[in-house]
């Protein structure tokens, strides 16, 4: 829940949400405004660029408008001022974990859970042989997730609590997902399932209900 939705949930009034409407259109004017300079300061800067210095100097001169401080200064305040948005913004991105460290901090925390598991010990679990994996695969009966430059098998293949056929109906529904994808189905609550994961209906023996949920999920 962001800080408006907080705030009109917490005080339930009107007001509230006027002044929170108000606050978040103040900040997507401020940040468009803000990219639309750097846009145009990048534009201009490419310009000036461009110019070759004897032209560029003798523009400088006759420009009416031109600095009585001088070039030299001119240039300084520019750099001090780009120096000072850098850092701000540098702060900001530091304070705030972007989604692709959220994502591996949540698979990292798969493997040490043993939810995900490399192909040597998957196969193992499942009494298989490398071909037989292979073969699931291909038959989109199973998926992987890739980490890094390795291959994580979910281990609820191999859990005794779920129907192995109905895991690998259901991951055959899910068709030519991306692991991730396949893996995000599994393990979230889906309101088509009262807000049950995947896993936890299969456990229950809502096999068509699952189905159901996989089909529209694929369709997305």
């Amino acid at each position: 829940m962001d800080m408006v939705a907080y705030g009109r949930e917490a005080l339930g009034d009107s007001s509230t949400a006027s002044m929170g409407q108000i606050d978040s259109k103040n900040s997507t004017d401020v940040r468009v405004d803000f990219w639309t300079n750097v846009r145009t300061l990048v534009a201009d800067a490419r310009k000036v660029e461009l110019l070759p210095p004897g032209k560029l100097l003798v523009a400088l001169k006759r420009a009416p408008e031109a600095p009585s401080s001088g070039l030299g200064a001119e240039a300084e305040r520019l750099e001090r001022s780009i120096q000072i948005v850098r850092k701000g913004l540098e702060r900001a991105v530091g304070k705030s974990p972007s989604p692709n460290d959220s994502v591996r901090s949540f698979m990292a925390d798969l493997i040490n859970k043993e939810k995900l598991l490399q192909a040597s010990v998957f196969t193992e679990r499942m009494a298989w042989t490398r071909q037989a994996l292979s073969k699931a695969l291909e038959a989109k009966r199973m998926f992987f997730v890739e980490v890094g430059d390795s291959r994580y098998y979910p281990s609820f293949y191999a859990d005794a609590r779920y129907e192995r056929g109905h895991l690998e109906a259901i991951t055959k529904l899910l068709g030519d997902l991306p692991g991730g994808a396949k893996l995000q189905f599994f393990l979230n609550a889906r309101g088509s399932l009262n807000k049950a994961t995947p896993l936890h209906a299969l456990a229950r023996g809502q096999l068509a209900a699952v189905q159901a949920a996989a089909e529209g999920f694929a369709q997305v």
